[in-house]
């Protein structure tokens, strides 16, 4: 959930000459500094709150840094209309973290001369590390390697520049329209005050593979009353993606278990190889379908080219304009690593937790589809390697590539929802199955099960969860 601080400006009757220059100005002309500010006189400033499922500014900072706001002002009680005026037109508000961060990370947007910066994320006081002051692209200038580049254009404002901006009590109402990630160039996002629609000039796209699994769409609305300027204005951010996640546990007595890389997948003979996956990535997904007797790569079909309608801004709607097919593996980070005593020897692995769903330890990774398309959806396949270490004598068995299908019914994405699947590597008793999986004494390694899945709703923190199938491919 995402806050505006907000703030009235005194500006004296008894000066019309300000009053007229003022209406002359241009949208992105300087506000006059009010000649008096008490606490509730301050310019808008940004800061964040807590959202159901976590922190905002955490969420927000680490899955898209920015976000673009269209302001205007009016008086109507239902929504922004054409004749209103603006305030912002797609002002970039960025993170702006103090460049304290630890080594090779960005601390986001650097905050120099920025009045509204803090580090009160949490708190209504209108300081936090997301600001817009000075963000427009001719005055960021940042060279500090510790903060976002102003020769990264793609991170850069439309506009040239970007003023603080105030709270006008000569207007009943003040609307907010907001999306994030922020988009630079001739295909940021419109939004048309006539129809109250936000509207993506190009597709949106689904994360693939490694490089583009970040990939991330929000938006966000609100309408203030008059009577509310100077307090907390909430613009909650609804995503276009789902969100995905992988967790691991282990039911094997006697062993512990550390995943370890998968092998390449062979595209052209439908298989996993025995080529080191180069160092990209520890687990691997693959779009595949079952047809009753084996797999087969597939292609997964998903909505793009989104319009928002936000007329109604405590129900947004969304309409799709196209479709769009993507069959690229997705290849997600292994687990933290983490220290365990194995026959008196000390051993540093990634390893995964024991006996229940509940213990599952998480890859870093998430993945962000689009909703599925109309069309029949395909399932994935999830390949895993690992290795069991004897608790007693350190013995140790290494399984490369077990897979485990997850149906379509589980792969049918919805915007705004956390989908969280988790696998268990486990033996199977009696003996029997797979004649190549490796033995336990009289039980057969069963490998990887998925099983267990459960759907959060990023709005209102809902969980539910589902039963789920075991199966295993060959």
């Amino acid at each position: 959930m995402i806050t505006l601080k907000t703030h009235s400006v005194l500006l004296a009757a008894a000066l019309p000459s300000m009053l007229l220059a003022l209406a002359a100005c241009s949208n992105d002309e300087p506000m006059p500094t009010p000649q008096s500010q008490t606490d509730d006189q301050e310019a808008i400033a940004f800061t964040l709150h807590d959202s159901p499922l976590s922190r905002a500014d955490a969420a927000l900072q680490t899955e898209a840094v920015n976000f673009g706001v269209f302001a205007y002002k009016g008086s109507s009680a239902t929504a922004v209309s054409a004749s209103d005026q603006t305030v912002m037109d797609n002002y970039l508000v960025g993170y702006g973290q103090s460049a304290t961060q630890s080594t090779g990370t960005v601390a986001g947007y650097n905050p120099s001369g920025a009045t509204t910066i803090g580090d009160a994320s949490s708190t209504a006081d209108g300081q936090s590390y997301w600001f817009y002051e000075n963000l427009g692209s001719s005055q960021y200038t940042n060279t500090d390697s510790q903060y976002i580049l102003a020769t990264n254009t793609a991170m850069m404002s439309n506009n040239a520049e970007q003023y603080l901006k105030y709270w006008d009590d000569d207007y009943a109402y003040t609307y907010f329209y907001a999306y994030a990630p922020y988009v630079n160039g001739s295909n940021t996002p419109t939004f048309d005050p006539a129809t109250q629609t936000l509207t993506y000039k190009a597709d949106v796209e689904m994360g693939t593979n490694r490089s583009g699994y970040s990939q991330q769409y929000m938006y966000a609305a609100s309408i203030v009353p008059k009577t509310q300027y100077g307090q907390d204005v909430d613009l909650v951010f609804h995503r276009l993606n789902a969100k995905v996640r992988i967790g691991f546990y282990e039911t094997i007595p006697g062993y512990k278990v550390y995943l370890t890389p998968v092998l390449e997948w062979d595209k052209v003979n439908k298989k996993m190889t025995t080529n080191p996956f180069n160092t990209e990535g520890e687990i691997v997904a693959v779009p595949a379908k079952w047809d009753g007797n084996s797999y087969d790569k597939d292609t997964y079909v998903y909505q793009s080219t989104p319009t928002i309608d936000l007329s109604d801004v405590s129900n947004p709607t969304v309409s799709w304009g196209s479709q769009n097919l993507n069959n690229n593996e997705w290849i997600f980070d292994n687990v933290a690593t983490s220290t365990v005593t194995i026959a008196t020897e000390t051993l540093t692995e990634p390893w995964i937790g024991e006996d229940a769903a509940a213990n599952a330890v998480y890859s870093p990774t998430y993945y962000y589809p689009l909703p599925a398309g109309t069309i029949e959806n395909c399932g994935f396949i999830y390949y895993v390697s690992f290795m069991l270490v004897a608790e007693d004598t350190g013995e140790t068995i290494q399984v490369n590539n077990a897979g485990v299908y997850v149906e379509p019914t589980y792969t049918q994405w919805e915007s705004n929802m956390l989908y969280t699947y988790i696998f268990k590597i486990t033996a199977a008793a009696p003996a029997g199955g797979d004649p190549d999986a490796p033995t336990i004494g009289t039980d057969v390694l069963k490998a990887i099960v998925f099983d267990a899945c459960t759907v959060t709703d990023f709005a209102t923190g809902a969980t539910q969860e589902f039963e789920v199938g075991s199966t295993t491919t060959e």
